[in-house]
């Protein structure tokens, strides 16, 4: 049987959290992956992120995709579903930039 690895998913960009804080934390607990989420109003590059998680040992597994209003794959408008969907490929660009092999995707923008 294979083991489970504990992965984390870990905010970044947001003024409540602090990474460094975060990352130490993580690997006391010996996660050592996680998947990362990023604020939407700021801008942050792919290559900064991956330098803090280099400097701890640590690996991005994945990237959480913006989501919500405007970020919707699953809109019921053609243009704007298509628009999103090519939008969604730069966030797997930023997703490979991290060093990561998965996007996580929100359909719904919050819609229930």
């Amino acid at each position: 049987m294979s083991r489970l690895r504990l992965v984390s998913a870990m905010g970044w960009g947001f003024d409540s959290w602090n990474e460094d804080d975060q990352l130490r934390m993580l690997a006391e607990f010996g996660i050592h992956q996680v998947q990362i989420f990023r604020n939407i109003e700021k801008s942050l590059r792919a290559a900064d992120i991956r330098r803090k998680l280099d400097q701890r040992q640590m690996q991005a597994v994945s990237l959480h995709a913006y989501f919500g209003p405007g970020w919707d794959p699953s809109a019921t408008d053609e243009a704007e579903r298509r628009r999103v969907v090519e939008a969604l490929g730069g966030e797997v660009d930023y997703a490979r930039d991290l060093g990561g092999t998965l996007l996580v995707v929100h359909p719904g923008a919050g819609v229930i």
